[in-house]
């Protein structure tokens, strides 16, 4: 239990790092922007983005350890069918998984292009288990393959928390955009 609370403490400081340097980053562009452009810029963002629609599959292999029981390391594979819906940085994905007979959701946020977020929780259809999770990801093959790192547990009747690392293969097609 204190591992995992450590672990996500980590993740939290090393993800408010990277937003700090992000901003920095924007702060230095932003010095030699006249007021007119800025406003211009603002407006331009103010917009309303459009929505988008994929559905698809989505693989995913990994490894993870827990922190109690037997055994204390496993690898696994998922294979998710979704539907999700994206708006400009946000995305909400409801989804089953195959590999657990389960269905729940992930809510993700890319943080800037190469780091995004996510959390998840799914529930099991042939028991009183689920899972949930916290987790960072960065493409590897843009729109195609995320490497991802999560914390998170089980609930019900096997409780355990758990760290993981793994891939996400994304086979997903826009099926409509508004």
């Amino acid at each position: 239990m204190y591992k995992t609370i450590f672990l996500g403490i980590v993740s939290c400081l090393c993800t408010s790092n990277l937003i700090a340097q992000n901003q920095d980053e924007q702060a230095f562009i932003a010095e030699g922007v006249e007021v007119t452009e800025f406003y211009q810029f603002n407006e331009s963002q103010n917009k309303k983005e459009p929505k988008e629609l994929l559905i698809g599959l989505i693989f995913a292999p990994f490894a993870a350890t827990t922190f109690e029981g037997d055994p204390p390391f496993s690898t696994d594979t998922s294979l998710f069918l979704t539907a999700a819906i994206a708006k400009g940085d946000w995305s909400f994905a409801p989804y089953y998984n195959f590999g657990s007979n389960s269905a729940g959701a992930f809510l993700t946020y890319s943080i800037i292009d190469q780091l995004g977020t996510y959390i998840a929780s799914d529930k099991s259809f042939t028991g009183n288990t689920g899972t949930y999770s916290l987790g960072f990801t960065t493409p590897i093959l843009q729109d195609y393959i995320q490497g991802y790192i999560e914390i998170g547990g089980t609930y019900g009747d096997d409780a355990t928390a758990f760290f993981g690392v793994g891939l996400y293969f994304n086979i997903l097609k826009s099926v409509k955009s508004w």
